[in-house]
């Protein structure tokens, strides 16, 4: 494997960060980390009553968006950042990438503060936003990125090798010279994620980089920016709605919820400790299904509902609770399995105050 150095003619000697297939050397990795959060909070106060009617969205009290957030990632570090709406994930990312001040508290990336030093801060960080507004589409890919580059200072060979290693890494390497009205939804998330490559970041956020991808292209996409915090040693912070995706990372998550950091670590370890039992029930008839859900909502528990299926998914019940509260309608059960509680049922616990830290293995009635 190539330990090459490219020479940078305007910052001098730098390992890229971006020459696909090749793992940054220890000696090379930053001492400090990618990006440090201490204590932030944020309160949105009302605006002047004069100036509401020009807002889209006017407040009438303070909202705290974020509460004493800490958080410390470091280079090939890949963490999700999950929560309901209104959990101040936004909040956050427009807080890391100095395009909001925060109330109280300190953000630091490569170890440039990002309130007293902005412009030094946003050199090394790359961002996604959510859709492609912000994309050129009459554009072609190549024309987009040396647009881009010029904003950011590169010019010359420094930015055509910049361009074809973004290209490369993000596998648009054959649609180069493609329009931006020509690419499909999926490359045009892989084109914003080369643009934010292109002038080799230390920190990568990305602001629901999936939300407009079909689901293959989406997982494409989320193997590629694995890829890149792997070989690149690139720290990267993401937000997605797809909880599928987040659970396919496998990695770290931080969760937020009402403005505060609930969770931060691996995403094995939140759902042991968070989720709580949930029963899968298969029912002979559809009838029976909606009878045997029937009665277990009169005995207070969550209960979803599959006619088609003729199944009903309980909500924080162990098996046995749920056979007893069944009775007599356990003879038109097929089946009953005490399943792993999804990534979504977790959170819907959180947000509504029940979660606990209980733990449970699969077992079969």
């Amino acid at each position: 494997m190539s330990e090459r150095a490219i020479v940078d003619p305007e910052h001098g000697e730098t390992p890229s960060l971006l020459a696909t297939g090749e793992v940054a050397r220890p000696s090379e990795l930053h001492a400090l980390p990618a990006v440090q959060v201490e204590h932030l909070s944020k309160i949105y106060y009302p605006s002047p009553f004069w100036l509401r009617f020009m807002l889209r969205s006017a407040i009438s009290e303070p909202v705290q968006a974020l509460r004493d957030v800490s958080l410390t990632l470091r280079a090939g570090e890949v963490c999700a950042i999950v929560g309901p709406n209104g959990a101040g994930k936004s909040t956050l990312f427009r807080v890391i990438t100095s395009l909001t001040t925060p109330t109280n508290g300190r953000v630091t990336v490569g170890g440039v503060d990002v309130m007293s030093d902005p412009v030094s801060a946003r050199r090394q960080i790359g961002f996604v936003p959510v859709g492609d507004q912000t994309l050129y589409l009459r554009l072609s890919c190549i024309e987009n990125l040396r647009f881009h580059g010029r904003l950011q200072g590169m010019k010359g060979q420094v930015l055509r090798r910049r361009i074809h290693q973004a290209l490369e890494t993000v596998g648009l390497t054959q649609a180069a010279n493609r329009a931006g009205f020509a690419l499909s939804a999926g490359m045009r998330a892989r084109l914003l994620l080369a643009r934010a490559l292109l002038h080799s970041p230390k920190l990568l956020v990305l602001d629901e980089p999936t939300a407009a991808v079909d689901p293959v292209g989406a997982s494409e996409l989320l193997e590629v920016v694995q890829g890149v915090a792997h070989r690149s040693q690139v720290a990267i912070l993401l937000s997605s709605h797809r909880l599928e995706e987040i659970e396919a990372l496998q990695d770290r998550v931080a969760v937020l919820n009402r403005g505060s950091l609930i969770y931060d670590g691996n995403l094995g370890d939140f759902r042991r400790h968070y989720s709580q039992p949930a029963v899968q029930l298969m029912f002979r008839t559809v009838r029976a299904a909606e009878r045997g859900a029937s009665r277990l909502m009169s005995k207070g528990c969550d209960v979803e509902l599959d006619l088609i299926k003729g199944t009903a998914h309980v909500r924080a019940q162990d098996v046995g609770v749920v056979l007893h509260h069944l009775g007599d309608l356990t003879s038109q059960i097929r089946s009953a399995e005490e399943v792993s509680a999804s990534l979504r049922d977790v959170l819907r616990e959180i947000a509504g105050g029940s979660a606990g830290p209980r733990s449970h293995s699969p077992t079969k009635a």
